[in-house]
């Protein structure tokens, strides 16, 4: 089998979805620490994400350009699910017991089942179903 596709295949899950990279959710986790420690945010009380990226990415060459990572990583669905899981078990709005499900949308089931208020923020991918057919010419 081609490793691409075998690669493909192990980034999806059996319903199709993407799972979260693990280095998505190791700076997601970081974002968040860094929010609640005294001396985490840098100015206008933000948190400060570029030094998580910095963690997470260590071959980061420079912090302009893992500013603008950042600023491109922050947009992905997969990434802010992750930080609103993250955020809801810091605060003890989800059991600290459980682990962190793969994808966006288990994050949101898991979220909803707990009775947290993050939920609705979690955006989920739409359903897309392909059906393919034959057509002779």
């Amino acid at each position: 089998m081609n490793p691409a596709i075998r690669y493909i295949q192990k980034r999806l899950t059996s319903s199709g979805e993407k799972r979260i990279y693990w280095k998505h959710a190791t700076f997601a986790e970081i974002v968040v620490n860094g929010a609640f420690i005294k001396n985490g945010a840098r100015s206008w009380g933000i948190p400060s994400r570029v030094d998580g990226y910095l963690v997470a990415f260590p071959k980061a060459q420079s912090r302009a350009g893992a500013r603008a990572s950042v600023s491109r990583l922050m947009r992905r669905r997969d990434v802010r699910a992750a930080v609103q899981w993250f955020y809801a078990v810091a605060n003890g709005e989800v059991p600290r017991g459980i682990a962190m499900p793969e994808t966006p949308s288990g994050i949101k089931a898991e979220m909803e089942k707990a009775g947290c208020w993050r939920a609705k923020y979690i955006p989920v991918p739409c359903k897309v179903i392909v059906e393919i057919v034959n057509v002779s010419t």
